[in-house]
């Protein structure tokens, strides 16, 4: 039943909490008292005036202070806990359970706007008896805090007070808890995000009195939204205060400001980097000025919070440092004036009469250009047009411009997939492309009239079909595809009028109400539903689940809500999973909403694999079980399996009743299943297979798909491991996964029955129990996960999405051959069950198929398998069919058969070790010193592939490096090099040990390939050209080379623009030759630049032009992609001249840029830096 509520008194404290990670509701255990976390306003704990609520009214008073505050909050993986302060005992009586005459209650608020409220958590202390009950409500209509007149519309859920409510008393205080289901919080609408909360007592009467925590005076009777109530700070919460996004700064070394919760550890990145942490201070705020010196650029600071109650949180700003040495950028928009104007020429954009370079807006999109570059500069292009976001009007590339998926020129992200519409191809994220959806509905206008555009509509047409679900089909062949046609299939309600569906299947309304009236309370409003032929009723008086799919298995079920017509065929077996499944499909269709915001989830498919016989992945397995079993090492198995379905899959027009079955959607299945597999070191096996769907036929009932008609399915490979237990033993265990790749969908896009949409991981946990006699009884236990989460046909009621899969068989032979060391079976009956269920939708009967087969297995010779088996489907779950037969024809390698005499029952091989502690008791040991006491002959006592008569090392195994391999010795050194065959890159020619790359092994005459050999090259890594006459320099760059005291010698002159460190065009050909020389020695590490002057002008000018012109040939080498790290750069000015300043030619002498190695040492150290001062 619904309850209705007195709204007098709410509540006093306002907070801020974020709901995260919510499990299922269950059974819940209070937190202890250390696990609350305080509520804080204004940075400080909670507090209350004591005695600010009139007695009169009989209330208790909530109360407070910083040693004790008014409010907290803790958290499991499934129940939000609020706990709140009051000054007396709110119960009259603890036993029997009795509460005083006020209410108390937590509100929620989950739109941002505190005026309004959507959820309500209260202690009814007037219900059962006055012992009380939780009630949580949903408020669907207005709801203003002051209005006494608003009262919760609809009640979500009721709890027992034993189990959701709890009192402590703390000194002369008590603490009142509730325990709220985060599953329920959701069908309530609350999301993912901010909440705000309103705790506080409320007491009989309608009268508005505010009992406020975080407020010095108590109001009477105000507005909500005057009233100065500080956020309360629950959950995770950070912010960067300074720098400002998108700002630019001088200062290479910023300091970070923020605000967070008190105690908490904040994480400082740059790029992605971590720079050091910080602890927010009890005033909420934290400071971090651990930041080293930034190069000019755009950068990305990001804050990563860790709260005390183990919440987490994140903010991000992006600023701009810009100094010295920044490329000319007249409009400050990040792109380069050389880029904005190519060639010296204006360019504008989008022809606005203001030139790219001055224009801040250069695509005049909304967007400031600067704030469409990316990370360091860069400049994105979405779309991958040729454009850069920052110069085309649609930056995405969906027809629709920028600056309509803008409005009020702010980022809009409809899907809330985190990218924002502009950059978005799929605005909505319905699996239709903007552009596609822009170009379907041209002409159409607003279908459903609900003035949302179609490419921002989940379901265009307003049918109560996604437009995920219908597709870009078109069904009835008008030229409107599906998700635009809101009249695809009759029997869908394409209408609004009450107790109408618009159907023109027998039993609806056909556009017109029962008998000229209305179906009593029933409004279908776009919803799909069946409407009964008689007045004021549904399918004879039941609710209809509506239509959708199921297995034609022989089970049925009666008319309702997602029957659950073969659960208890898993009761036996799996009873402990049916916690899990607590409510009926309305309320999980409720929270399904909410589970998108609440959790990450993948997008839904509709494709998944319908054939519920998937062949066991060895011929010595059963038909659908997996044996705990090896094949034996280098054993090989190989099958056939042949399976038919018939009726896999039917279509009612009321899901769970059988008698409104319209059709076979899927009528006839023939797959066959191709797999092989090998043994490894006895204990392993792997495998692989493929099943290809031979014959899928049926028909198309209105409202569903059709067959997929011949096609592939999903490759899957996989491992199975034997854990516990040899073949004859009465228990063995064992692990197997196996990996399912979309092949089907690979092949023919669109497949709906044939395969998955995603990658699925199998796990599973194999068990055999062999009580004698040859009888086997198996179990397989397992889960299937699907990357795509789940597959959803939302129109028929399927959704199939991580599932439990199980299996039970008993194999018990007939007719048996070998001895007791090695039986078989020649003949064998087998009955197997096996089935799965969702997590989900545990035990509902649409995702939970269960068959049965029985048969026979015969082994004409040993190793060859050959299986007939039959049998009904037992539940009418998707894919279980009314019958199945199978086929199989396999092939087991048989283990080798034992030859040689046995020379007595003790010692069968006489090798002289008795049989209990021989490992191989028929094969006689050979006595070779090496491992002589286990009873096993060793051939090859090295493993090398050599046999110890042939070895020269038996006990060393050959390296088989393609030297001498024959002989059975290894060979380290192959060429005699004294450099290891490990590390020798030419290990069968000797390295030439010319100081040239002597370490790699291999012999070189000229490194460089610039025809200067070696032995006479001064670079012999750098190309070069021949210069006999100077030997320091001979085969290096012709304008520069590495002297023997270590500097990089420059044979031009590097120029810069008088008075200036701009670099002439001149400068490049002897620069490229450094660049060249450093390329090629990467063991260069750090080297010198110094600028030098002469001695005309002021000496601190000088300097300082030297110390420019030095930092700018660092930075034109830094451009060519040589670290920065590998230099630093000295201004020397008039410190050392090479010779006198009297003519022109002295002058220019002095005026020079000079290289010096400084790592690795060089022979002569470089001159001293007295007076020089060093660039940054």
């Amino acid at each position: 039943m619904d309850y209705a509520y007195s709204r007098r008194a709410l509540w006093g404290l306002a907070c801020v909490v974020s709901i995260i990670t919510p499990g299922a509701a269950g059974a819940q255990t209070f937190p202890a008292a250390g696990d609350y976390v305080d509520g804080v306003c204004d940075g400080a704990p909670a507090s209350d005036p004591t005695a600010d609520e009139p007695t009169a009214l009989g209330a208790r008073d909530v109360v407070g202070s910083p040693s004790g505050p008014v409010f907290q909050y803790a958290r499991d993986a499934s129940f939000l806990y609020l706990r709140m302060r009051v000054d007396a005992d709110p119960r009259t009586s603890a036993s029997p359970l009795r509460w005083a005459s006020a209410g108390w209650g937590v509100e929620l608020d989950g739109d941002d706007d505190l005026r309004d409220y959507e959820v309500i958590v209260m202690l009814d202390g007037t219900a059962a008896g006055g012992a009380g009950q939780l009630v949580l409500a949903e408020n669907t209509m207005t709801a203003r805090l002051d209005d006494p007149a608003d009262r919760p519309e609809r009640t979500i859920a009721t709890y027992p007070v034993n189990t959701h409510v709890r009192v402590d008393a703390v000194g002369s205080d008590f603490f009142l808890t509730f325990a709220v289901p985060f599953t329920d919080l959701a069908m309530g609408g609350v999301r993912a995000g901010d909440l705000a909360v309103w705790a506080g007592t409320s007491s009989d009467g309608n009268a508005l009195d505010l009992d406020l925590a975080c407020h010095n005076a108590r109001l009477s009777s105000p507005s909500l939204p005057f009233i100065p109530i500080y956020p309360v700070v629950i959950s995770a919460f950070v912010s960067i205060d300074a720098p400002m996004d998108g700002s630019v700064t001088s200062d290479p070394t910023p300091v970070i400001t923020g605000r967070g919760e008190p105690g908490a550890t904040v994480e400082i990145r740059v790029d992605g980097t971590v720079v050091g942490t910080v602890t927010v201070m009890a005033d909420g705020t934290w400071s971090f000025s651990g930041i080293t010196p930034l190069p000019d650029g755009r950068y990305t600071i990001e804050a990563r919070l860790t709260a005390p109650g183990g919440g987490t949180a994140t903010d991000s700003i992006s600023f701009r440092v810009s100094g010295g040495g920044v490329m000319p950028d007249a409009d400050g928009d990040g792109v380069p004036d050389s880029i904005e104007r190519p060639m010296g020429r204006d360019r504008d954009t989008d022809m606005d009469g203001i030139p790219d370079y001055m224009d801040p807006d250069d695509d005049n999109d909304g967007i400031l250009t600067r704030d469409e570059l990316g990370a360091g500069g860069s400049r994105p292009d979405t779309d991958m047009d040729g454009t850069p976001d920052y110069r085309d009007a649609d930056d995405d590339g969906d027809t629709v411009p920028t600056r309509d998926e803008r409005p009020m020129a702010a980022d809009v992200d409809t899907d809330m997939d985190g990218t924002p519409d502009h950059l978005d191809a799929d605005d909505d994220g319905d699996g239709i492309d903007t552009a596609d959806e822009v170009a379907d509905a041209a002409g159409l206008g607003d279908i459903d009239g609900d003035g949302v555009a179609p490419y921002l509509d989940l379901d265009s047409d307003g049918d109560g079909m996604t437009d995920r679900d219908e597709g870009r089909g078109d069904d009835d062949g008008d030229g409107i595809p599906n998700y635009l046609d809101p009249f695809v299939m009759p029997g869908t309600d394409a209408g609004v009028m009450p107790g109408t569906d618009g159907g023109v299947m027998p039993g609806t309304d056909a556009g017109m109400t029962d008998a000229g009236m209305a179906d009593a309370g029933m409004t279908d409003a776009g919803t799909p539903t069946v409407d009964g032929a008689m007045p004021g009723t549904d399918a004879g008086g039941a609710t209809p689940s509506g239509p959708g799919y199921s297995g034609g298995a022989l089970c049925s079920a009666t008319p309702g809500t997602r029957a659950r017509g073969g659960a208890w065929l898993l009761l036996p077996l799996l009873g402990f999973f049916f916690w899990m499944r607590r409510r009926k499909r309305a309320g999980v269709a409720a929270a399904a909403v909410v589970a998108a915001a609440l959790a990450p989830t993948a997008a839904s498919a509709q494709a998944v694999h319908l054939d519920q016989y998937r062949a066991a992945e060895t011929a010595e397995d059963g038909f659908a079980l997996s044996r705990p079993d090896d094949l034996g090492h280098l054993r090989w198995s190989a099958q056939l399996h042949l399976d038919y379905g018939y009726n896999p899959l039917v279509y009612e027009t009321v899901q769970g009743d059988t008698a409104t079955e319209t059709g076979s959607a899927v009528e006839h299945q023939l797959v066959g299943h191709i797999g092989g597999a090998i043994g490894l070191f006895d204990r392993l096996v792997l495998f692989g297979g493929i099943p290809v769907s031979f014959v899928m036929e049926g028909e198309t009932p209105t409202g569903a798909f059709g067959p997929d008609g011949t096609s592939l399915g999903d490759l899957y490979l996989g491992a199975r491991v034997r854990l516990l237990g040899e073949r004859d033993d009465v228990f063995a265990l064992g692990l197997q996964g196996t990996v399912t790749f979309p092949t089907a969908q690979a092949a023919n896009q669109g497949m709906h029955w044939a395969g998955e949409d995603g990658v699925a991981i199998h796990p599973e946990v194999l068990a055999e129990v062999r009580p004698g006699l040859g009888i086997r009884i198996t179990g397989n236990l397992g889960a299937r996960f699907r990357a795509t989460d789940r597959a959803r046909f939302t129109a028929q009621q399927l959704d199939v999405s991580h599932e439990l899969t199980w299996g039970l068989g008993v194999t018990v032979p007939i007719l048996r051959e070998g001895d007791d060391d090695d039986r078989w079976d020649v003949l064998a009956a087998m009955v197997e069950a096996y089935g799965t269920s969702t997590f989900e939708h545990f035990g509902d009967r649409a995702e939970s198929p269960i068959e049965a087969i029985a048969g026979l297995r015969v082994q004409p010779i040993r190793g060859l398998n050959i299986g007939l088996a039959a049998g009904p489907g037992l539940a009418r779950g998707y894919g279980s069919p009314d019958f199945r037969g199978v086929l199989t024809v396999g092939w087991a390698q048989p283990p080798e058969e034992e030859t040689g005499p046995r020379p007595g029952p003790g010692d069968r091989d006489g090798d002289g070790i008795m049989d209990d502690d021989d490992q191989c008791p028929n094969e006689p040991e050979d006595d070779d010193s090496f491992q002589d006491d286990d009873g096993c002959p060793d051939p090859d006592n090295d493993a090398d592939g050599v046999p110890d008569v042939d070895d020269g090392a038996p006990m060393d195994p050959e390296d088989a490096d393609g030297f001498e391999d024959t002989d059975g010795v290894p060979d380290p050194d192959n060429d005699g090099d004294s450099i290891p065959d490990t590390t020798d890159q030419c290990p069968n020619e000797a390295e030439d040990a010319d100081g040239v790359r002597d370490e790699d092994g291999c012999p070189e005459t000229d490194a460089d390939g610039d025809e200067v050999l070696d032995a006479a090259d001064h670079c012999p890594l750098t190309p070069g050209v021949s210069n006999p006459e100077n030997a320091e320099c001979n085969g290096c760059p012709a304008r520069a080379c590495v002297s023997e005291t270590g500097e990089i010698r420059i044979l031009d002159r590097v120029e810069f623009a008088t008075n200036s460190d701009v670099i002439l065009d001149s400068s490049q050909p002897v620069l490229d030759d450094v660049l060249s020389i450093l390329q090629s020695n990467p063991n260069i590490r750090r080297v010198r630049i110094e600028g030098h002057t002469d001695d005309r002008g002021a000496d601190d000018h000088n300097l300082d032009l030297s110390r420019r012109r030095a930092a700018s040939v660092r930075t034109w080498l830094v451009s060519r992609g040589l670290p920065v790290s590998r230099f630093e750069a000295w201004g020397c000015g008039e410190n050392r001249f090479r010779t006198s300043n009297t003519t022109a030619a002295d002058r220019q002498t002095n005026r020079r840029v000079e290289f010096y190695i400084l790592d690795p040492a060089p022979n002569a150290s470089p001159p001293s830096l007295e007076g020089c001062v060093q660039a940054e």
